[in-house]
Order: structure tokens, then sequence, then C-alpha cells
């Protein structure tokens, strides 16, 4: 297991954010170093930057909507806390990166969700090594999960947050739909879970 505990990334994370064990189980998987690593739902940027501060990856997409989950009143009140009434906390992310700098400095590309999907997703197909999704889990949005994984790389992973919680059925379910695909194999398997996809 990687280090137990993240002091440099702590101040970076909320109570929607992933834990200790999560990302330690995440950074197992990072390992050696990867060239290219999505962060899907990045929120405040914690996983980025400590994926990032760890000289493990070429470069991090730090995705987000940067508004929140629509109709999730504990998540609202967390961005009114971020951004006041204004419902937008880019900024708060980009103020903690400038915070990691000059460490990050060219490692880390935010991008909003709209934007990704629409110009960088197209031209990443096949070419992920690790994406990782930690975002909404409305079934409006359960989408997200079957074309982040259609990204991946072969040999790559596609993992994320809150299978097992019990709180989030619906991510269960579409997690579970992308490991019936036989490209994939499972490698972790509780709150986090982590597919591999099947070497050319």
């Amino acid at each position: 297991m990687a280090d137990a505990l993240f002091p440099k990334t702590h101040k970076y994370r909320t109570i929607h954010s992933m834990s200790d064990y999560r990302v330690g189980a995440l950074m197992d998987l990072v390992g050696e170093g990867v060239p290219l690593f999505v962060d899907y739902g990045c929120h405040l940027g914690h996983v980025s930057f400590e994926v990032a501060l760890r000289e493990r990856t070429e470069l991090v997409l730090s995705v987000d909507n940067f508004r929140g989950t629509e109709g999730d009143e504990l998540m609202a009140g967390t961005v009114r806390d971020l951004a006041g009434d204004g419902g937008d906390f880019l900024f708060r992310f980009l103020e903690n990166l400038n915070e990691m700098r000059p460490q990050l400095f060219g490692l880390i590309i935010p991008m909003r969700a709209e934007f990704f999907w629409e110009i960088a997703a197209p031209a990443l197909r096949g070419e992920v090594d690790i994406a990782c999704i930690d975002s909404s889990h409305r079934p409006e949005d359960d989408w997200e999960f079957a074309k982040l994984s259609e990204l991946v790389r072969p040999g790559g992973v596609f993992c994320g947050d809150d299978y097992t919680n019990g709180h989030s059925p619906n991510v269960a379910d579409r997690v579970d739909e992308v490991a019936a695909d036989p490209q994939y194999s499972w490698i972790h398997q509780d709150s986090f879970f982590a597919l591999r996809k099947a070497s050319a």
C-alpha cells in the first residue's frame, strides 16, 4: 500500500473527496509511472496533485464541471462554501494549483467536463493510461462511466470511488456494466474499484 497519509494534499479535500485508503489504492495503481492520467471529478485537485507530486505521470487532465452535482444538497452547501453564490469553484482549483507550483507546472491541465467531452475525449479514445472517476452519481449522468472507460488504452486502468459505499447504487450498477465487458478484469473491488483493460 502506498503512503497512509497525504499531508500535502489534505488541505485540498472536502467531505466529498476520496479517503486516504482510496487514494493509497490509487497510488499503488499508478506505480512507477503512467504518461496520461485523467482525474474525472477532480473537485479541488487533491488526487491530481498527489499523482503529479510523485512525478509518476507526464500529464494529468483534471476534469470537473466545477459547479457540483445538481440536486445534491450536501454538495450545494460545499459549493456555496467554496464559491459563494457564484456557484463556480474553478477559481478555487486554480488557486490550489498555483499554491502547488512550481512542482506541478505544466503537469496538470484543468478542464471543464463539457469541453473535455466535446474537444478532448474524441482524440483520447484508447490513449488514457488511468482514468479515475469520482463525479456525479445521478442517473442522468451515468453515461460518464461507459464513455470514460472507452478512453482507456489496452493494458490501462479504469477506476474510481463509491463502488460499495451503499449510498450510490447507480455507481455500482454502471461499474458492473463496464466490468461485464470481456476486455476488463477486476484488480480492486471495494469502495474503491479498479478494472484493467486487456492488452492488445
